[in-house]
């Protein structure tokens, strides 16, 4: 059984394995290494360094929200971290600079960090390549029978964006993890639920299809212990809402 992880502990994982690359590399070869950007595409490697500068704000974010007195020492070492990586100018210069300009030591908080968050806040499973291949294939069928549908453009419109941010956060799962994925899941379940008056009948059948693919989702990547508490918790939501079947 796999170590849960944390948005800290991913966040790591993905710093400590580009530490450990061949300091005369460029930074761009790096990262086409550690991100899984395309080689000399530009777009493809802002949009992977964009979603690490996500995962440092999810970390930032949980590290708020636990109970600890030295938060200030793990948010300075995420922003000088963060801001040298900001640092476009530095794509092209070998990564022992990188190396330099973080150090050993600011990386080891980043770790410590992890661990805090995973022991108090919890940490989530890992999706297998499998997993995250069949649910590619649920996303897309989801968002062929919408586009087919009689809904109105607008919200047709929505409801593919929403599928969509679930579908990048599973193309982009290499960076985002677990943490990142069950983030957008949420975020997509309380966007369908906010907008659900002003959906159709057909609208809302669909919605309620993809509020049951996020909590699938978190079905799957939640630790046994919480799983009770996501299915008592998405009973709730959708027992708020009026039936998609028209009941």
């Amino acid at each position: 059984m796999t170590e849960p992880i944390s948005s800290g502990k991913q966040l790591y994982n993905l710093l400590k394995q580009a530490w450990d690359e061949d300091e005369k590399q460029h930074v761009r070869n790096v990262w086409v290494k550690v991100l899984g950007a395309v080689p000399n595409d530009t777009f493809d490697m802002s949009n992977k360094l964009n979603h690490l500068f996500q995962l440092f704000k999810n970390v930032r974010d949980d590290i708020q929200e636990i109970n600890i007195g030295n938060k200030e020492q793990y948010l300075k070492a995420l922003n000088k971290i963060e801001s040298v990586l900001m640092n476009n100018s530095l794509l092209g210069v070998e990564w022992k600079v990188i190396r330099a300009n973080i150090g050993e030591e600011t990386l080891d908080l980043i770790e410590a960090c992890g661990d805090l968050i995973t022991s108090q806040a919890g940490g989530f499973n890992e999706i297998s390549s499998e997993e995250l291949e069949e649910l590619q294939k649920q996303i897309r069928n989801l968002q062929d029978e919408i586009r087919n549908s009689e809904i109105e453009k607008k919200t047709k419109l929505f409801l593919i964006n929403e599928l969509r941010k679930i579908e990048d956060a599973i193309l982009n799962y290499q960076i985002k993890g677990s943490s990142g994925l069950n983030k957008v899941s949420t975020e997509v379940t309380g966007g369908i639920v906010l907008n659900w008056s002003q959906m159709s009948q057909t609208a809302k059948e669909k919605g309620k299809q993809i509020i049951d693919l996020a909590l699938k989702v978190s079905g799957i990547i939640s630790l046994c212990e919480k799983l009770p508490k996501l299915l008592e918790g998405a009973k709730e939501v959708l027992a708020l809402l009026p039936s998609a079947n028209g009941k």
